[in-house]
């Protein structure tokens, strides 16, 4: 089983936009089906609520990048907090530099946030509160002593940091991180702003961060494998313990090229999922090669097989008036492809490829389909293709209504690895 994990803000959802009722359904219809669909973000347990639009989640959700873990089975919190040690060693720091830092806390027995600062300096601190300004039972509070715990006399209930986040220029960070993270036992990510010169240090526990926290709840719920999907590059801690991870539209540069793939369209995380789980097709494509597609088949070519197409012949093949290349698409990203001669008395396949990730999909039958459908319009009735002999995708063939017309004997020059020459009647299968 596959355990799902998702960033929310740039990811799940857009930026600029609210859940969609699409993206709830499709998350609706995959838990339905028994598909664990998991959050990863930095907002809090109630924040990310509100941006879910209080789609609760089967699967624990994990939230303050992994300083707490929401249990919806038993509306439980559990949380890693930081050591007070550290704690106080950031606020020192910080009150040498022009730093500003935000501080975490939770009572023990609430789920309630309070975001503790000193009067903010930057305006990277000045945007990250503005962001975060919400009603979503979190508040912010300044305080001349943030890293020491406040009390709540009225439940007497002590106070636990959970998560700080430091914002200021690089200088400043760095002054931060060797004081108070370089060489400790805690999680942490360094990362600049997107657009803007303010650097960021995000600090939590040990026990904390998405990485360690998605990998921990895929033991408790048994899955056999992560994939994951992120915007930022606080995202990268899920690729490190991820069979895959993908990357959104929205993502900064250094997290595209660091990911699997990078999922192109409205609500293409959980269309993938769904593509993936086979519980829905809405984000397939299949379509005619264009230019833009040249580079990629011509790097899946030269990745898979030993006598491959160059960039150079795909061109070629795309311009000598009657080849074909039709790609399949998830969420943008290309997983397969069929190279086809369209010749006047039949057309001719010379090569159909899905990636091994995306195999027993139903893409390659798709690509076939595309297939059948131009000799139709071209009024074309067989279709002929090559196989070896050992290519399971002789099977596949057989399951089309492909028949065998001949073998040539050890044509690959391997012992009993023959080509196996067969064909599909179109008028039959009319």
């Amino acid at each position: 089983m596959i355990f799902y994990v998702t960033d929310i803000d740039g990811t799940l959802k857009s930026n600029k936009a609210p859940l969609s009722e699409n993206t709830k359904r499709l998350i609706k219809e995959c838990e339905e089906k028994g598909v664990l669909i998991s959050t990863a973000t930095a907002r809090g347990f109630n924040s990310a609520l509100s941006a879910l639009d209080k789609t609760v989640l089967k699967a624990p959700m994990i939230s303050l990048s992994g300083a707490e873990i929401y249990y919806s089975d038993t509306d439980e919190i559990k949380r890693f907090p930081i050591d007070s040690k550290t704690v106080l060693t950031v606020g020192k720091q910080a009150e040498k530099t022009g730093a500003d830092v935000f501080y975490y806390y939770a009572a023990k027995s609430e789920k309630e946030l309070l975001i503790c600062s000193d009067e903010l300096k930057t305006e990277g601190g000045k945007r990250f509160k503005k962001m975060r300004d919400f009603p979503e039972k979190q508040s912010f509070a300044l305080s001349k002593t943030p890293y020491f715990a406040p009390k709540n006399s009225a439940k007497n209930n002590e106070y636990e940091c959970l998560y700080i986040v430091c914002v200021g220029d690089e200088s400043d960070i760095k002054a931060i991180f060797e004081t108070a993270v370089s060489g400790k036992n805690l999680n942490y990510e360094r990362f600049n702003e997107h657009g803007s010169t303010a650097c960021y240090l995000e600090i939590c526990s040990k026990e904390g961060g998405k990485g360690n926290v998605a990998k921990r709840l895929k033991n408790e719920l048994f899955c056999d494998e992560i994939i994951s999907f992120g915007d930022n590059l606080n995202d990268l801690s899920m690729k490190k313990v991820s069979e895959r991870f993908y990357a959104s539209e929205e993502s900064c540069d250094l997290v595209k090229n660091e990911a699997n793939g990078v999922l192109i369209g409205d609500d293409a995380v959980m269309k993938f999922i769904a593509f993936n789980e086979g519980v829905s097709n809405e984000g397939v494509s299949v379509n005619q090669a264009t230019d833009c597609d040249i580079f990629e088949i011509a790097k899946l070519e030269k990745e898979n097989f030993s006598e491959f197409y160059s960039e150079k012949t795909i061109i070629q093949t795309l311009n000598n008036g009657f080849s074909k290349i039709f790609t399949a698409k998830v969420c943008g990203m290309l997983c397969g492809y069929v190279i086809v001669d369209f010749l006047p008395d039949f057309a001719e396949i010379l090569k159909i490829f899905v990636k091994p990730e995306f195999r027993g999909k139903g893409l390659a039958k798709l690509l076939h389909n595309e297939c059948v459908l131009v000799c139709k319009e071209n009024k074309t009735n067989k279709i002929l293709l090559e196989v070896r002999s050992k290519n399971p995708a002789k099977e596949f063939y057989n399951r089309l209504g492909y028949k065998v017309d001949g073998v040539r004997k050890n044509y690959y020059k391997n012992p009993d690895d023959d080509a196996v020459l067969m064909s599909l009647d179109l008028k039959k299968e009319e």
